[in-house]
């Protein structure tokens, strides 16, 4: 094969000899970043000969460079499959100064997977080798690597910090560690807003990039330049940028890079407001992410692809996405439980590594508590897994969570829990001058009481009951000591507060706080992803303009409800409305009018059916109706009192003006060979007779039966 030449020669070297086996670590160690899926292919060849020679210790110092060749193709499971092969043989045999190459790698792998506290754990492990055996070249790529992880953590400070660092002058960089630590730095300063100096260690990059042997990072210098020139506003520069990117990731094999670059091209779409060719960016991206092991890209991409679909109006592809999203963000380890990693900034702080673990198994129970809490999706069960969550680390009495209305600058307890009773706290000011969550939400600070009645003047004029953010009136059985109060925040902006309470005085010490902390950051994103799943999933469900179910969805459930009718043996009844002379409101009115007409009527109709009944927009200005448990006669009242009320009511616009609208409804009973488009067309059917007749009138199966009702009678005979 073409990729083995000049290498049979050493190939019969390392059969005779085992030790040979340091040439081919120099040579992957040359090649891994020119070509990976060639490098593998040597390498597997390297393994078939020392499973054939029975070579089991030069088959384990090679497993690593062909972990390397699978976390270059994306294959991050395959990777720490012989990555931990290798690890276990080592660590059997007491070869130390083989683990902190591995360390790196599983630090690496895992960081691509989204298992943040793994590669954490192995990040430590490896400084800590890397360190006692003063082994320089792997403890420069273990930093490295912890640099990426604050990339990933946003924390672009210290990212750049640990390469300046890298740039002492201690460590030995290769042409590569320059690259890559230029590109870290260049999406830092990007980030911090310092583009120009961005740009300039891209442009740096690109010479680097005229030695042949550096093609791999190609693409994401030309992503990073079509990023910067895109946030200048040259588009058609970045364009150019991005499809070049493309074209190097797709013949270097570089999937991962490939889809970043889509991702990105897709993002400088949207900043132009050019939401159909974002759409098809991400479609492509997501093509070659979703059956990937690229959870982290995947989660993010899902996440775009909902806020497209949401601007191009297609609700239902925008929920079934940021589910999606919010499924992988399950699977994946919250980088907010690497926090503690800011303490790393360099080697000579491996001494602290027993206090690093100790920070780690607090933080950890921290994160496993937070996965739980970010896991739900619908508010209620958020806030029950936040309640859960909360008795598991800390010594609590009463646990309230209250959402912030910045506009009417109310807090609203949307949970408030004293001893496992579950009470509601209704609403109160932020200004109220006994609120101390009105104090944490103006001020953005914590609030640490051990001793209420001793601090209460720090924060309030006046105390009142504390269970109820001090605003009941009675003095409770067991009265609240010490508490702590904590804002709610996501990208700077406030969305609630969290309070915890106790009966006991001294309860709360600064541990306890850094806890509550670090667990708001989760209970903040359950929230804020509750209430964008609520927001997406209604949309999807239902007509923004109207409030009623949407046209999809009515048919969906109006098939279930008449389902589950038939097996209780009781009829379902169908009422088509539609609103008369429609155009004519919005020719004469305005489409403004027009709108107001949609929506006050459709909520007329909806005020007036039961609780097991439906109501959705049929389309245009036509509306479904679906009853249960009812006759001809009762169906047909019901439409007359819908009918009455529409008459009656006069909708006025803005400016004033009363239209006088009314409606035409069409009613039917199901019969029990009927599906529901049975019914719904003899409804229709009727609804059509309506309009024939002259509007403004019900008309179903009673006219044909010579059974009106006194009702029926006394209103067509109004209408004619």
């Amino acid at each position: 094969m073409k990729v083995f030449n000049g290498l049979e020669e050493h190939f019969n070297r390392l059969r005779a000899c085992e030790d040979y086996i340091q040439f081919f670590e120099e040579f992957a160690k040359k090649q891994h970043s020119i070509s990976p899926s060639e490098l593998k292919e040597v390498i597997e060849k390297v393994i078939e000969i020392t499973q054939t020679c029975h070579y089991e210790y030069a088959q384990m110092c090679i497993l690593n460079w062909l972990a390397w060749c699978y976390n270059s193709l994306n294959e991050y499971k395959k990777a720490i499959e012989y990555r931990m092969q290798a690890l276990f043989y080592f660590k059997k045999h007491k070869e130390k100064k083989r683990l902190p190459a591995i360390y790196n790698g599983l630090l690496a792998d895992h960081l691509k997977l989204g298992e943040f506290e793994l590669a954490i754990t192995y990040g430590l492990e490896g400084i800590k080798c890397a360190n006692d055996l003063g082994t320089m070249e792997v403890l420069t790529a273990l930093i490295m690597n912890t640099a990426q992880v604050y990339i990933f953590m946003e924390a672009y400070n210290k990212s750049l910090e640990m390469m300046t660092l890298l740039e002492s002058g201690f460590y030995e960089l290769l042409t590569q560690h320059k690259i890559t630590i230029n590109h870290m730095k260049s999406l830092a300063m990007f980030e911090l807003g310092d583009v120009e100096a961005a740009y300039e260690l891209c442009r740096e990059n690109l010479g680097y990039l005229q030695d042949g042997n550096y093609k791999i990072y190609e693409a994401q210098v030309l992503c990073q330049i079509g990023i910067i020139k895109c946030r200048r506003g040259d588009y058609e520069g970045a364009d150019q940028e991005f499809e070049a990117a493309c074209e190097s990731a797709l013949a270097c094999k570089m999937e991962l890079s490939y889809i970043s670059v889509l991702s990105e091209w897709a993002k400088c779409y949207l900043q132009r407001g050019n939401v159909v060719e974002a759409e098809v960016k991400l479609r492509q991206a997501y093509e070659r992410v979703a059956e990937t092991e690229l959870v982290i890209e995947k989660k993010d991409i899902e996440y775009q692809l909902s806020q497209v679909y949401k601007k191009l109006g297609r609700f239902e592809e925008a929920f079934v996405f940021l589910e999606k999203s919010y499924l992988n963000h399950q699977n994946q380890s919250t980088y907010k439980s690497s926090i503690y990693m800011s303490r790393l900034q360099n080697h000579h702080k491996i001494q602290e590594v027993e206090v690093y673990k100790l920070l780690y198994d607090q933080m950890n129970l921290v994160s496993e508590v937070g996965k739980k809490i970010t896991s739900n999706l619908k508010i209620e069960r958020a806030l029950e897994a936040i309640y859960k969550a909360i008795k598991e680390l800390l010594e609590v009495d009463e646990v309230g969570i209250a959402l912030y209305d910045a506009k009417e600058r109310m807090l609203d307890y949307k949970l408030f829990v004293d001893k496992e009773r579950y009470l509601d706290l209704g609403k109160v000011s932020i200004d109220a001058e006994y609120s101390f969550g009105g104090y944490c939400i103006r001020n953005k600070k914590d609030i640490v009481i051990n001793d209420i009645q001793k601090e209460y003047s720090h924060y309030v004029k006046y105390m009142k009951y504390i269970k109820n953010d001090m605003k009941a009136s009675t003095q409770p059985k067991h009265s609240v000591q010490s508490a702590i109060f904590s804002p709610l925040i996501i990208e700077d902006r406030i969305i609630g507060v969290m309070m915890l309470q106790s009966y006991k005085k001294y309860t709360y010490n600064i541990e306890d706080v850094n806890k509550l902390k670090m667990l708001t950051t989760y209970v903040a994103i359950a929230l804020e992803n509750a209430r964008l799943f609520d927001e997406v999933k209604y949309l999807a469900n239902y007509d923004g303009l109207t409030d009623v179910l949407n046209r999809r969805e009515i048919m969906k459930r109006g098939e279930v409800s008449l389902k589950a009718n038939k097996e209780k043996g009781i009829s379902t009844g169908v009422i088509m409305l539609d609103i008369d002379h429609f155009k004519r409101i919005n020719d004469q009115y305005g489409h403004m009018a027009g709108d107001r007409v949609l929506k006050e009527i459709a909520g007329i109709a909806k005020g007036h059916i039961g609780k097991t009944d439906l109501i959705g927009r049929y389309g245009g200005e036509e509306f479904l109706i679906i009853l249960s448990d009812v006759d001809q006669v009762a169906a047909q009242a019901r439409a007359q009192k819908i009918r009455m009320l529409i008459e009656a009511y006069g909708v006025v616009t803005d400016e004033g003006v009363s239209i006088a609208a009314t409606g035409s409804l069409g009613v039917a009973v199901g019969k029990d060979e009927e599906g529901l488009a049975d019914i719904i067309k003899r409804a229709d059917g009727y609804l059509y007779e309506a309009k024939g007749l002259g509007r403004n009138r019900v008309i179903g199966e009673l006219e044909y039966s010579g059974g009106r009702n006194e009702n029926e009678n006394f209103n067509h005979s109004m209408d004619r």
